[in-house]
Formats: C-alpha cells, structure tokens, sequence
C-alpha cells in the first residue's frame, strides 16, 4: 500500500467540499493517507464533514501548531514544521 499525505492550508468555501472529496477519492484507492492542516485549513476541521474519516480508518490527523482548541470529534495530534518534514520524507506521494 503506498503511504499518501494530503497538506492543506487553505480555508476558501469552495475548497473545502473539493479537499473532503479528494480524501474520498484517495480513501477508495486503499492509499494511506495522512492529513496536515496547517495556517487558515486547520479551520477547515470544525467542519462537521471531517468527523467521518475516524469511520473511514484516517486516523493519521495532523494540525500544524495551532494554539486555539478546535471543536472537532476528529482526534488529530498538533506537530511542528519539522516533524512535518519528517512525514513527507516517508511518504510516496505528497499532495
């Protein structure tokens, strides 16, 4: 199985619905993936959506230091610019 991460740092309303069927997508094709969001797309968790992939076995849900506590059932661990790094250096695909 090839090892995915998907990093999104964007907060627009139309990216949102277009990010979450990307995941979908990638999720069908039985890749594992991983999850960053970082800068405004960490607002995109407190989207009711998101709280699915726990039930999809995404369980690799990264926030790239987010100080505030965000309203979420996702668990998601926060990491650093260097341990983002680290995750993209282990991965086959980056997107």
């Amino acid at each position: 199985m090839k090892a995915l991460i998907f990093v999104t740092e964007n907060h627009l309303s139309a990216n949102v619905q277009w990010q979450y069927d990307r995941v979908m997508a990638l999720l069908s094709y039985d890749y594992d993936v991983s999850l960053v969001f970082m800068n405004e797309g960490v607002s995109q968790l407190q989207s009711k959506m998101w709280n699915i992939l726990g039930l999809m076995e995404v369980n690799q849900v990264y926030v790239f230091e987010s100080g505030n506590e965000l309203n979420t059932r996702l668990e998601y661990e926060v990491i650093t610019i260097s341990e983002i790094k680290e995750l993209i250096a282990q991965v086959d695909i980056v997107i």
